[in-house]
Parts: C-alpha cells; sequence; structure tokens
C-alpha cells in the first residue's frame, strides 16, 4: 500500500501541481488506518501536511508517532459506542493508563485507544505538554459543524493550531457528515500562511506599476 502511494504520488507530480504542505490523507476504518500508516512511515510522512483518521486506530504493536524528522498533525474521530475499532474500554472513555483495546465484535482486534496514540502523537512537540497519568486536558472548538454534531474534543496542544487532537461523537463504526466537516476545518488550520509579495524589492517603477504594489515617494510599497 505504501509503495502504491508513493507510485501515484510520484505520478501526480508529473502531471499536476504536487505541494507536500497542502497534502493531507483523511480516510474512515481502514482508510483512516492507511491514513496513520502514511504519517508514521518515513517515506511518505515528508508528503503530507496533516491525517485525519475517522473510527480508526493503529493496531497495538504501532504505538509510535509520526516519522522521525516530521511534523505531522492529526485529528482523530471515534465513535464512543464503536465496536470494530473500539476507542476505549467501556465506558468510554476509560482510564487513562489503557493501552490497547480489544474491539466487541468478535474478531478480537487489539487497536491502541484514541487517547494513547494521540498522546504518543504530541510527545516532543512544541507547544504540546503531555502526561500519562491523565486525559488530554485542553477543549478543541470547531464553528460551522451541522447541527447533528456530537463532536468532543480534546489536545494535549495550545492554540486551535493544536498538532495532535483526539476526538469523540455519539456514534458506534459510522462516519457522519459532521466528521468531514471537521476534518476539513482541521486540514484548513495547517495550510500555510499565504506568502505576501514584498514590494519593498522591486526598485523600479515600471516594474512597480504590474503589480498590485504602489510606487510612493520613489519607492515601491505595498499597496493594501
Amino acid at each position: 500500500m505504501i509503495a502504491d502511494f508513493l507510485a501515484r504520488s510520484d505520478g501526480l507530480r508529473g502531471s499536476l501541481c504536487f505541494d507536500p504542505a497542502a497534502t493531507f490523507a483523511l480516510g474512515d476504518s481502514n482508510g483512516g488506518m492507511f491514513a496513520w500508516s502514511l504519517a508514521q512511515d518515513s517515506r511518505t510522512a515528508p508528503l503530507l501536511a496533516g491525517i485525519a483518521p475517522v473510527i480508526a486506530a493503529p493496531h497495538c504493536d504501532h504505538d509510535r508517532p509520526q516519522a522521525k524528522g516530521t511534523q505531522v498533525p492529526v485529528l482523530s474521530q471515534t465513535g464512543k459506542w464503536d465496536e470494530t475499532v473500539s476507542p476505549s474500554e467501556l465506558p468510554w472513555p476509560g482510564n487513562p493508563g489503557d493501552k490497547c483495546v480489544t474491539n466487541r465484535d468478535g474478531d478480537m482486534y487489539r487497536y491502541l485507544a484514541s487517547h494513547w496514540i494521540t498522546t504518543t502523537w504530541a510527545q516532543g512537540v512544541e507547544g504540546c505538554a503531555v502526561d500519562r497519568l491523565t486525559f488530554p486536558t485542553k477543549k478543541y472548538k470547531f464553528k460551522g459543524l451541522s447541527k447533528e454534531s456530537t463532536l468532543k474534543c480534546r489536545t494535549w496542544c495550545k492554540g486551535w493550531k493544536a498538532h495532535s487532537v483526539d476526538c469523540a461523537f455519539d456514534g458506534g463504526h459510522d462516519s457522519p457528515e459532521f466528521t468531514m466537516q471537521a476534518a476539513l476545518i482541521f486540514f484548513d488550520r495547517h495550510l500555510p500562511k499565504k506568502k505576501r509579495f514584498d514590494c519593498r524589492k522591486i526598485k523600479k517603477k515600471q516594474h512597480c506599476k504590474k503589480t498590485s504594489c504602489a510606487w510612493k515617494k520613489k519607492k515601491c510599497v505595498s499597496g493594501s
């Protein structure tokens, strides 16, 4: 799967404008697990600006953060009563010390608890103060979600541009519309700031007038 992603990425770069600073991975269930894997792999993590797995978690033996030397923000969204990829022991949210959870639909797979992997993700990241003895302590909010949203989010990290966010909603193994809305808002928050054109670097009047800058007092300055 990783090799296929790399091959497709190479193909896109050959025909489209492919910007890793504005490329995100979003998926639910197995697709969300793949998003986790992409961010944990040193070959693909540099190609991503963030991930948003829904009703998905890495298997218990994959307790590791984003690939070394990369910073890949994550928004994890899980259903409190999901029996296929259980985010915690019942009743939700379980206990802070619960690292792995056995799913409850009969397959007996072991997944990392949602609070555990998002805490692992935040460790060592500037602006994120982690404590394994408790759950994430800061609230993280979204504006503009549909009225049906029951999404509640928490994080160890400061600000609306938090690096690792753990969310849960009232539901099971499903991806309601508001989970997609939240993912897009999260991605938008992590897009790079648009670089403003530096008018001061233009020295000639005729060149200045061809831009959005303004020529004032024999200098090219910002027109805004």
